[in-house]
C-alpha cells in the first residue's frame, strides 16, 4: 500500500494541528485519486508515496 519512500517523521512535520480523522481523510483522498487514475489510465499507478501524501495534506489544508 505504501512506497518505500514514505517518511513518517516528515508526515508528522507536515501535519501539525491535524487530527487522526484529518490524516485518515488525506489517505482516503490519495487512495481515491490513485484508483481513479488507474481506472482511467488503464495501468497500475503504484503504491502511495511521500509526494502523494504531501499533495494530499496540502489539498486538505486548502479545503
Amino acid at each position: 500500500m505504501f512506497a518505500e519512500d514514505v517518511d513518517p517523521r516528515e508526515l508528522a512535520a507536515l501535519t501539525p494541528g491535524l487530527t487522526g480523522a484529518d490524516i485518515r481523510e488525506v489517505l482516503r483522498r490519495v487512495q481515491l485519486a490513485k484508483a481513479m487514475a488507474e481506472a482511467t489510465g488503464g495501468r497500475p499507478v503504484g503504491p502511495i508515496g511521500q509526494d502523494d501524501l504531501r499533495d494530499g495534506v496540502a489539498g486538505l489544508r486548502r479545503g
